[in-house]
C-alpha cells in the first residue's frame, strides 16, 4: 500500500532531497558561503529553492557579506535542536537493538 504524501506537514521540508545534507554541513563548518554548500552538497538547480525553504522554516539564517553576492548561511537556534535530535536519533539506531528487546518485539507480534 503506497502512503500518499503529506502536503500539509512541517515534516515535508524533509522528505525533499538534500535538506538534512545542508542542515548536517552548516552544522559542522559552522558558517557557510553558498558556493561551498554547493559544491559539498550538490550543484542541482534547485539548490536555490532548498536554502529558501529551509530558510523560510526558520532552520537556517542568510547574510549578505561585503563582497557582492557572497552569500552565508548559518542555523539558526531552531535549526540547530533539529540537528541534536538527528543526532539522537542516529545514536538510537547505532545502538541497535538487545535481545531484550528483540525478544519483547517478537512476543508483541
Amino acid at each position: 500500500m503506497r502512503i500518499p504524501r503529506r502536503t500539509d506537514s512541517e515534516l515535508q521540508i524533509f522528505e525533499e532531497k538534500n535538506t538534512i545534507s545542508i542542515l548536517l554541513y552548516l552544522d559542522q563548518v559552522g558558517k557557510g558561503r553558498k558556493v561551498d554548500i554547493y559544491g559539498a552538497i550538490s550543484t542541482n538547480p534547485r539548490m536555490p529553492k532548498k536554502l529558501l525553504m529551509l530558510e523560510d522554516a526558520g532552520l537556517i539564517y542568510r547574510t549578505v557579506g561585503s563582497c557582492f553576492r557572497c552569500e552565508y548561511y548559518t542555523l539558526t537556534d531552531r535549526g540547530q535542536r533539529i540537528i541534536d535530535g538527528l543526532k539522537e536519533v542516529e545514536r538510537i539506531l547505532r545502538e541497535g537493538n538487545t535481545a531484550e528487546e528483540r525478544t519483547a518485539a517478537c512476543r508483541k507480534r
